[in-house]
């Protein structure tokens, strides 16, 4: 699971902001004048070569070669070109620093290569043996705290890469496909994936993990974890203010990008509303990246989508208007992915997700699929499709 947060952002914002009520028609209106932030396409070609998707269970890993290799082809028929999916440290090292079992692992780079599927890896998350002891107040999940020595968290990347690299040295015989592209960690403003949050120690721990890819393959991508949209309250830190305890650490001389989850809804994707991550803090946390030396760096967008917990209070707008419907996605996940690629900054996005994950329609996260928990399509999965063959700007 890459997303597991309540995103209570957007409950507390949605009530407490006056100015919103009324506001039924989509708004694309800019922030701001700042050259920084003016909108203009982010790149040539089509969406689908720039948009990626959470894949449903089992084509991330599986121990059956077959099942992923039929998931992934799934994938190819929705259009898009990447996946993202976890790299889990304690799935491969379970027992100790010096054993490893890539083998569900390589399913995933299998099939991928021979599909022409990019992978993203999202390289975490903490094993028993590598956590510090005692674990630190108010941990939930264990594997979310950072380990007790971020040598055996660079070491496992490193075996990662000369593994999955191009270039590596240790890549099995056979093996199609090839990993380029590093996330490290997920979400680590938030209190519950980075127990606790702390930029200055998140930094340094990207800034080790980037250098060690890097020395195995130059040519590496790396970006830091996806960022929640949260607010700087109940041990959160908001991804701007993330941003800027990450700077004095030095890491941005040694990564590519700084990860981003800007879920706007129940907003439209350009609406101007002061909470809504599209067109604040995305914008404001580029401005602080080429503020400090690095304009060339991207924000990608690992998790980007639209509910359909038809009743959710998450996806009710102020003026009491339900838009956690399937038609609703149909038309915002288009909008989403049009209106992030206008950004010149902006790096792949990722929609968040597939398939459903259950069928209670009052639970947001479990309905973010644009399949149904059964695998039947909802209207989304089309439209989205449709827009993959579109030029990036139309």
């Amino acid at each position: 699971m890459l997303l597991r947060r309540g995103l209570t952002l957007v409950a507390v914002c949605m009530a407490a902001n006056a100015t919103w009520a009324g506001a039924a028609s989509r708004s694309t209106a800019k922030v701001s004048s700042d050259p920084v932030v003016v909108h203009t396409a982010a790149v040539a070609g089509t969406y689908a070569t720039v948009t990626g998707i959470t894949p449903r269970d089992g084509t991330c890993g599986d121990p059956s070669a077959a099942l992923v290799a039929a998931q992934m082809k799934e994938v190819v028929a929705t259009g898009v070109t990447r996946i993202r999916c976890d790299l889990n440290w304690w799935t491969v090292q379970p027992y100790s620093r010096t054993s490893f079992n890539w083998s569900i692992y390589d399913n995933v780079v299998n099939a991928a290569g021979a599909d022409g599927i990019k992978v993203l890896f999202v390289a975490g998350f903490t094993p028993p043996w590598a956590r510090p002891n005692p674990l630190p107040a108010g941990t939930g999940d264990p594997s979310h705290v950072a380990p007790a020595k971020t040598s055996d968290f660079t070491n496992f990347v490193t075996a990662a890469a000369q593994r999955y690299s191009p270039v590596g040295t240790k890549r099995p015989a056979g093996l199609k496909g090839s990993v380029r592209q590093w996330e490290i960690w997920n979400e680590p403003n938030l209190f519950g994936f980075w127990t606790p949050p702390n930029p200055t120690v998140y930094g340094n721990f990207l800034k080790a993990s980037a250098i060690a890819l890097k020395t195995v393959d130059p040519s590496a991508i790396v970006i830091s974890g996806g960022m929640a949209p949260a607010a700087n309250q109940y041990g959160n830190y908001s991804p701007v203010s993330f941003v800027q305890g990450l700077i004095p650490t030095g890491v941005l001389a040694h990564i590519d990008g700084i990860g981003m989850h800007p879920y706007t809804f129940p907003a439209w994707a350009g609406e101007p509303v002061y909470w809504n991550p599209m067109v604040q803090a995305v914008p404001a946390m580029y401005k602080l990246i080429a503020n400090a030396g690095y304009p060339g760096e991207k924000i990608w967008a690992t998790e980007a989508g639209w509910p359909t917990s038809s009743q959710s209070p998450q996806t009710i707008r102020s003026d009491g208007t339900q838009v956690g419907t399937e038609g609703y996605q149909a038309y915002e996940l288009v909008d989403i992915v049009h209106t992030w690629f206008q950004y010149p900054y902006a790096g792949p996005v990722f929609i968040y997700a597939q398939r459903d994950k259950c069928t209670d329609n009052t639970n947001w996260l479990c309905k973010m699929g644009i399949e149904r928990f059964d695998g039947s399509h909802k209207i989304g999965y089309g439209t989205l499709k449709s827009k993959m063959t579109a030029k990036i700007g139309t």
